[in-house]
Protein backbone atom coordinates (compact mmCIF):
# COMPACT_ATOMS: atom_id res chain seq x y z
CA UNK A 1 0.00 0.00 0.00
CA UNK A 2 1.46 3.33 -1.01
CA UNK A 3 -0.13 6.58 0.63
CA UNK A 4 -0.10 9.55 -1.44
CA UNK A 5 -0.79 12.72 0.07
CA UNK A 6 -1.75 15.97 -2.28
CA UNK A 7 -2.96 19.57 -1.70
CA UNK A 8 -1.47 22.32 0.26
CA UNK A 9 2.34 21.86 0.27
CA UNK A 10 3.67 25.74 0.60
CA UNK A 11 7.05 24.76 1.60
CA UNK A 12 9.81 21.90 2.30
CA UNK A 13 8.74 21.63 5.72
CA UNK A 14 5.59 20.69 4.34
CA UNK A 15 6.52 17.60 2.96
CA UNK A 16 8.88 16.77 5.46
CA UNK A 17 5.76 16.66 7.85
CA UNK A 18 3.93 15.08 5.65
CA UNK A 19 6.73 12.30 5.61
CA UNK A 20 6.93 12.37 8.77
CA UNK A 21 2.97 11.24 9.42
CA UNK A 22 4.14 8.15 6.67
CA UNK A 23 3.79 9.55 3.33
CA UNK A 24 5.25 7.61 0.47
CA UNK A 25 4.35 9.79 -2.24
CA UNK A 26 3.89 13.67 -2.45
CA UNK A 27 1.63 15.68 -5.01
CA UNK A 28 2.22 19.40 -6.47
CA UNK A 29 -0.70 21.32 -8.12
CA UNK A 30 -1.39 24.96 -7.03
CA UNK A 31 1.82 25.59 -5.79
CA UNK A 32 3.52 23.86 -9.47
CA UNK A 33 0.52 26.40 -11.19
CA UNK A 34 0.90 29.17 -9.16
CA UNK A 35 4.85 29.03 -9.90
CA UNK A 36 4.66 29.07 -13.82
CA UNK A 37 2.30 32.07 -13.42
CA UNK A 38 -0.99 30.72 -13.31
CA UNK A 39 -3.66 33.81 -11.71
CA UNK A 40 -5.96 31.33 -11.16
CA UNK A 41 -8.79 32.31 -13.09
CA UNK A 42 -10.60 28.70 -12.97
CA UNK A 43 -11.41 29.02 -16.81
CA UNK A 44 -8.76 25.98 -17.90
CA UNK A 45 -11.55 23.87 -19.40
CA UNK A 46 -12.61 26.68 -21.66
CA UNK A 47 -9.40 26.70 -23.38
CA UNK A 48 -9.21 30.46 -22.41
CA UNK A 49 -6.17 30.86 -19.76
CA UNK A 50 -5.31 34.27 -19.75
CA UNK A 51 -2.07 33.78 -18.93
CA UNK A 52 -1.86 30.75 -21.58
CA UNK A 53 -0.13 28.47 -19.04
CA UNK A 54 -3.98 26.04 -19.36
CA UNK A 55 -4.18 26.76 -23.51
CA UNK A 56 -3.65 24.62 -26.08
CA UNK A 57 -3.08 26.74 -28.61
CA UNK A 58 0.12 25.75 -30.00
CA UNK A 59 1.98 28.72 -31.40
CA UNK A 60 1.24 30.68 -28.14
CA UNK A 61 2.04 28.13 -25.99
CA UNK A 62 5.61 27.11 -27.75
CA UNK A 63 7.98 29.53 -26.21
CA UNK A 64 6.05 29.96 -22.93
CA UNK A 65 6.12 25.81 -22.43
CA UNK A 66 9.84 25.96 -22.38
CA UNK A 67 10.43 28.66 -20.09
CA UNK A 68 7.43 27.37 -17.72
CA UNK A 69 9.58 23.71 -17.60
CA UNK A 70 12.53 25.67 -16.39
CA UNK A 71 10.59 27.51 -13.40
CA UNK A 72 8.68 24.34 -12.72
CA UNK A 73 12.16 22.64 -12.56
CA UNK A 74 13.69 25.30 -10.21
CA UNK A 75 10.42 25.55 -7.76
CA UNK A 76 10.59 21.48 -7.06
CA UNK A 77 14.44 22.36 -7.13
CA UNK A 78 13.93 24.99 -4.23
CA UNK A 79 11.29 22.44 -2.40
CA UNK A 80 14.28 19.54 -2.40
CA UNK A 81 16.81 21.83 -1.09
CA UNK A 82 14.33 23.15 1.96
CA UNK A 83 13.80 19.75 2.93
CA UNK A 84 17.21 18.46 2.76
CA UNK A 85 18.68 21.62 4.23
CA UNK A 86 19.53 20.63 8.24
CA UNK A 87 17.35 21.53 10.83
CA UNK A 88 18.01 24.94 13.28
CA UNK A 89 16.13 23.34 16.34
CA UNK A 90 17.32 19.57 16.52
CA UNK A 91 17.22 17.12 19.02
CA UNK A 92 21.44 17.81 19.37
CA UNK A 93 21.33 21.59 19.88
CA UNK A 94 18.90 21.84 22.95
CA UNK A 95 20.11 22.39 26.26
CA UNK A 96 18.66 21.55 29.03
CA UNK A 97 19.29 22.68 32.73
Amino acid sequence: MILRVDGGFKSGIDVLMAAAMGADEYGFGSVAMIATGCVMARICHTNNCPVGVASQVSVKNLVLKISLLNILLNILQLLLAEGRAPCPFSWSSWRLG
